[in-house]
C-alpha cells in the first residue's frame, strides 16, 4: 500500500487528481466500446448474423450500462461514499475472476436453438460482471472526484468529456488500427491487459478520496436536507437524452440504406453524438454555440423538401446535410441538458436518467420500429418531436446582427436541392404541390428569423403529418420491413418486369412476359458466370444437388431441371415471405426440380447438411452494403467442401460497388490449395443479349473454386475466365481475423 499511495502522489504532483481520474474514466469508456465488436464478432461462428444476434447483443450491452449506473446511484444512497468506496473496489478485484472471453463450440447446436436466450446468457456469464464494474466507472468516479482537494472538484462534470473521448477512440480504434493488425486473440488478451490496468487506477482514484471531504459532505446533509430532483426535470432529461439516441440510428439507418451503402459508414453518427457530448460538457467553449444555432436555423426547414421528394442528389452534399442537422440538434438537446446539471448529490441520479432516455431511443430503433413501422417511419418521426422540443435556448441568441447573408444562402440552398430533384436543369416540371411547398419553404425562412419557436411548431406538426403520408411511388408495388431493413418491390414503367430492392441495392426481379418469365436475368443471366457454371455440370452431370446462401427473388431456381435437388438458405423472413409470393415472383413456384427453403444463417444451416452431398454451392450475400464476413473466412470454406462432393465446385458471388473481395478468396485458395477462377460480366459487351431484356441485365462478379482443376472441365479455357488475384498484404480471414479496411475499391 505504500508503493501505490507513492505512485498516487507522484502523479498528483505532476498533473493533480484531473489527470488521474480522467485517465481512469477514459479507460473505462475505451474498453466498454471496445468489447462490443470483439463479443459480436465471437458469437459469429455459432450464431451468424441473424438479427436476433446483433439485437440481443445491443440490448445486452445497453442494459449492463443501465445497471451499472443504477447500481452506483443507489450503492451511494445506500452505503455513503465512504463505504461504497471501499465495496466497489473489493467488486473490482474480483471482477476479473468472472471474466471468461469466447464461447465454446460445443454448445452451438443450444445456440441455433434459442439464440436470444442462449447469447444473453452467454454474455452475462462472460462479460457480465466485468461490464457492470466497467458501466458504474464514470459517474463513481466523477463524485470520488468531488470529494478531493482539486479545485475543480465543485464540479467534476467535466470529467464526462474524458469517457466520450475514450469511447469515440475506442469507436475509431477498432476498425482502421486493432481490428486490421490483431487477430481475436490477441485482442482479448490486450483487453484483459487494459482491465486489469482499469482495476489499478480505480485504487488509485479511491485513495485520493479524503475523509475530510466525505465528512464535510456528510455533516452538510445533516444540517441541510437535500432537496428531490422535481418529476418535470426528471422527465425532461430523459425525453431530451432519448431524442438524439433515437436520432442517431435513424441517420445511420437512413444514409446506410437509402442513400450510400458504404460499410463502415456507420461510425460517423455515433461519433457525432460522442462529439456533441464533449462539445456540451466542456469547461471552455471552442465553439459559441451562436454559430451551432446559426447553422441550425438554416437548415432545419430544408429537411421538410429533401426527405418528402427523396431527394439524393447530389450524394455528397445530401449525407453532408442529414448528419450535420443530426449533430446541431444533439448539441442543442445534450447543450440543455448539460446546462442544468444538478449539485453533485444529485450526480449518480442525473447519470442515471440520461443513460435511461439512451437506452429507450435504442429500443425504440433497434425493436419496436421494426414492428410497427413497414418504412423507416421512425426517422422522420423523431425529427418532428425534435422540431417540436427543440429547447428554448436554441433562440436565446436573438441578435439582431443575424448575418443576412444566411438566409439567402439557404434560400439558395433550398432552391437547388429542390430543383435538382425535379431534374430542373434538364426538363422543368413544377405542379402546384411543389410550388407551395417552395413558398411554404420561402415564408418559413423568412419568418424563422423574426418568431423560430412558432415555425419549429409548424415544422414540426407538417412534417409529422407528411411522415404518414407519403404516397409511395407510382412504380412501387409492395414494400415490407424486417429487422434486415426495409424491402421495395417496384415495378419498370411498362409493366414488364419486377425488382426487388433494398435501399439502393438491387437483389434481383423477374420479367413478367413470356419467354422470358421463366428465365434467370439480372445478375443470374445465362451467360453470365452462374450461367456458363450450370452449363458445364449440366453437360458432366446427371441430377445436381445444390445449396444457395441468399434466396432474393428465388432467380436461380429456373436452372433446376426435372430431379434436381435445389436448397436455399436464407436469414430473412420476410424474403422468404416475398419469394414464395406469385403476385410478384414466380420462380420457386415454376421450378421444374424440387426447390426447398431453409430459414436461419447460411453457415449454421448448412453444418446441418449431409457431407459430401452438394455438386454446387453459391454463395449469394455479399452485394449489399453488410457483408458476413463469417461466410468467407478458411473454417467456413472447410466447412463448405465438407459439404461437397469431390468434383464439385463453390461459386461466390462478389459484386459489390464498394468492397474487393476477390482478394479475399484468392487468398483462401492459394492457403488451401485450391483452384480458383473468377470472371466480371459485362452485358453491355454481349451482343447475344435479346433488346427486351438488356435493362434486365446486370453486371456481375463471380469467383468459382474447386479441389482440381479437371473440376472445371472447359471453363478454364475460355478466355473470359481469369485466375484469381491474391494480395499478401491482406492475412487471411479465419474467424479469428477479419477486416474489411483494405478491401475498400481504388
Amino acid at each position: 500500500m505504500p508503493i501505490i499511495s507513492f505512485f498516487c502522489k507522484f502523479l498528483s504532483f505532476f498533473a493533480g487528481d484531473r489527470f488521474l481520474f480522467s485517465t481512469a474514466i477514459f479507460l473505462a469508456s475505451f474498453l466498454l466500446f471496445l468489447i462490443q465488436p470483439m463479443a459480436a464478432k465471437m458469437t459469429l461462428p455459432n450464431l451468424g448474423g441473424a438479427p436476433t444476434v446483433w439485437i440481443t447483443s445491443m440490448v445486452f450491452f445497453q442494459t449492463m450500462l443501465f445497471l451499472g449506473y443504477l447500481y452506483s446511484h443507489f450503492s451511494i444512497k445506500l452505503l455513503g461514499v465512504g463505504r461504497q468506496k471501499r465495496f466497489h473496489i473489493v467488486l473490482a478485484i474480483f471482477s476479473p475472476f468472472f471474466l471468461r472471453l469466447g464461447f465454446p463450440d460445443s454448445i452451438a447446436n443450444s445456440a441455433s436453438s434459442y439464440p436470444i436466450w442462449w447469447l444473453f446468457r452467454e454474455l452475462f456469464l462472460s462479460l457480465g460482471f466485468p461490464l457492470f464494474i466497467i458501466a458504474a466507472t464514470s459517474p463513481l468516479l466523477q463524485l470520488w472526484f468531488s470529494f478531493t482537494q482539486d479545485l475543480f472538484g465543485r464540479d467534476p462534470y467535466f470529467l464526462f468529456q474524458a469517457g466520450n473521448i475514450g469511447s469515440m477512440a475506442a469507436l475509431l480504434c477498432y476498425p482502421t488500427l486493432i481490428e486490421p493488425n490483431f487477430p481475436l486473440s490477441f485482442q482479448t488478451n490486450l483487453w484483459i491487459i487494459g482491465f486489469v490496468i482499469l482495476i489499478l487506477l480505480l485504487i488509485l482514484c479511491a485513495l485520493r478520496v479524503t475523509a475530510s471531504q466525505v465528512s464535510n459532505f456528510c455533516l452538510q446533509g445533516q444540517n441541510d436536507p437535500i432537496p428531490p430532483l422535481p418529476l418535470l426535470k426528471k422527465v425532461k432529461w430523459v425525453l431530451f437524452s432519448f431524442i438524439p439516441s433515437s436520432l442517431m440510428l435513424g441517420v445511420t439507418n437512413f444514409i446506410t440504406t437509402d442513400l450510400a451503402p458504404i460499410p463502415l459508414l456507420w461510425i460517423i453518427p455515433l461519433t457525432l453524438y460522442l462529439l456533441s457530448f464533449i462539445v456540451v460538457f466542456s469547461r471552455k467553449s471552442l465553439i459559441p454555440n451562436f454559430w451551432f444555432l446559426t447553422l441550425l436555423t438554416v437548415m432545419l426547414p430544408m429537411f421538410i423538401p429533401i426527405h418528402t421528394y427523396h431527394v439524393a442528389s447530389p450524394l455528397w452534399l445530401i449525407i453532408l446535410y442529414h448528419l450535420t442537422v443530426f449533430f446541431l440538434i444533439s448539441v442543442q438537446f445534450h447543450g440543455a441538458i448539460a446546462e442544468e446539471r444538478p449539485p453533485t448529490f444529485h450526480l449518480t441520479n442525473y447519470y442515471l436518467l440520461i443513460s435511461f432516455g439512451g437506452l429507450m431511443g435504442g429500443q425504440f430503433n433497434g425493436i419496436i420500429a421494426p414492428l410497427v413501422f413497414n418504412q423507416l417511419t421512425e426517422y422522420p418521426v423523431i425529427y418532428a418531436l425534435a422540431f417540436l422540443l427543440v429547447p428554448v435556448r436554441a433562440f436565446n441568441c436573438q441578435q439582431r446582427s443575424f448575418p443576412r447573408c444566411l438566409a439567402f444562402l439557404s434560400l439558395g440552398l433550398n432552391f437547388f436541392l429542390i430543383f435538382e430533384s425535379f431534374d430542373a436543369f434538364s426538363k422543368i416540371s413544377i405542379n402546384p404541390s411543389k410550388a407551395a411547398m417552395v413558398f411554404t419553404l420561402i415564408f418559413m425562412n423568412l419568418v424563422s428569423y423574426f418568431f423560430p419557436k412558432v415555425v419549429t411548431i409548424a415544422l414540426a406538426t407538417v412534417f409529422a403529418v407528411l411522415s404518414f403520408n407519403i404516397s409511395p411511388s407510382d412504380f412501387e408495388v409492395k414494400s415490407g420491413r424486417s429487422f434486415f431493413g426495409v424491402f421495395q418491390i417496384f415495378r419498370d414503367e411498362n409493366s414488364t418486369n419486377h425488382r426487388l430492392i433494398h435501399g439502393t441495392t438491387n437483389h434481383g426481379g423477374q420479367f413478367l412476359q413470356a419467354p422470358f418469365s421463366r428465365k434467370p436475368l439480372f445478375y443470374y443471366y445465362t451467360e453470365s458466370p452462374i450461367g456458363q457454371v450450370f452449363k458445364e455440370l449440366n453437360a458432366k452431370s446427371g441430377m445436381l444437388n445444390v445449396g444457395i446462401v441468399g434466396l432474393g427473388t428465388g432467380g436461380l431456381a429456373a436452372y433446376a431441371r426435372s430431379g434436381d435437388r435445389f436448397t436455399f438458405y436464407e436469414i430473412d423472413p420476410l424474403i422468404v415471405e416475398i419469394a414464395n409470393n406469385t403476385e410478384y415472383f414466380t420462380y420457386l413456384k415454376d421450378c421444374l426440380g424440387s426447390c426447398s427453403v431453409e430459414l436461419g444463417d447460411g453457415r449454421i444451416s448448412l453444418k446441418s447438411a449431409l457431407e459430401n452431398h452438394f455438386d454446387l454451392i453459391i454463395l449469394d450475400a455479399y452485394s449489399s452494403d453488410f457483408v458476413p464476413v463469417h461466410l468467407l473466412t478458411k473454417e467456413a470454406v472447410q466447412m463448405y467442401f465438407r459439404k461437397l462432393k469431390k468434383g464439385g465446385i463453390l461459386a461466390f458471388h462478389i459484386s459489390n460497388r464498394y468492397l474487393n473481395l476477390e482478394p479475399v478468396l484468392g487468398n483462401l485458395a492459394r492457403a488451401g490449395r485450391y483452384r480458383a477462377l473468377t470472371q466480371l460480366y459485362d452485358p453491355s459487351k454481349d451482343s447475344s443479349i435479346p433488346k427486351s431484356i438488356k435493362p434486365c441485365i446486370y453486371k456481375s462478379k463471380w469467383v468459382i473454386i474447386t479441389r482440381y482443376k479437371f473440376n472445371f472441365g472447359n471453363l478454364p479455357n475460355d478466355d473470359r475466365w481469369k485466375a484469381v488475384k491474391e494480395n499478401r498484404e491482406i492475412p487471411q480471414w479465419t474467424d479469428d481475423y477479419t477486416s474489411i479496411l483494405k478491401l475498400y475499391h481504388e
